[in-house]
């Protein structure tokens, strides 16, 4: 009888250089949303690596697919060239500020309440601090039509 070869998960894409890095600033990275999302998680904006490769939580040392996968929120530890495969499990990602810099110091505060008050229209948890005096406290802030809390999350170190 014959057997179905494995299913491999796609090719890990090549790294971007620094050349690449570089002229990431101010790219775009898509968001990745659908109708009817169980969780929308919210970066604050997409960081170099993120915006080299088009994917969001690209860096090579990101801790957010580990803490996806170690919450039991997807089956198995996806690759940020994966991230479409989120939306089949009802979660998704978006950024507060969607342009790309080399950090998030280099966001203007009024990018940060305009991204809030346009880009989420409900509850979301962020996936980090905008100050890191912050740490280990959570925030309100308002967000479009409802309140947005902001979790300070224990991985994230901005």
């Amino acid at each position: 009888m014959w057997d179905a070869p494995p299913v491999r998960p796609p090719p890990t894409p090549r790294r971007p250089g620094a050349a690449e890095l570089r002229a990431a600033l101010g790219a775009r990275v898509p968001d990745v949303v659908a109708p009817g999302l169980a969780v929308l998680f919210c970066g604050i904006n997409p960081g170099r690596y993120s915006g080299a490769t088009g994917h969001h939580f690209a860096g090579p040392g990101n801790r957010f697919w580990p803490a996806l996968h170690a919450a039991g929120l997807t089956p198995r530890l996806l690759r940020p060239h994966e991230e479409r495969e989120l939306l089949a499990l009802g979660l998704g990602i978006t950024n507060l500020v969607p342009r790309t810099t080399a950090g998030a110091a280099d966001v203007r505060p009024h990018e940060l309440r305009a991204g809030a008050d346009e880009r989420i229209p409900h509850d979301v948890r962020l996936g980090a601090r905008r100050d890191p005096r912050e740490r280990g406290r959570d925030h309100r802030m308002r967000g479009g039509r409802d309140e947005v809390l902001t979790v300070a999350h224990p991985l994230v170190h901005v």
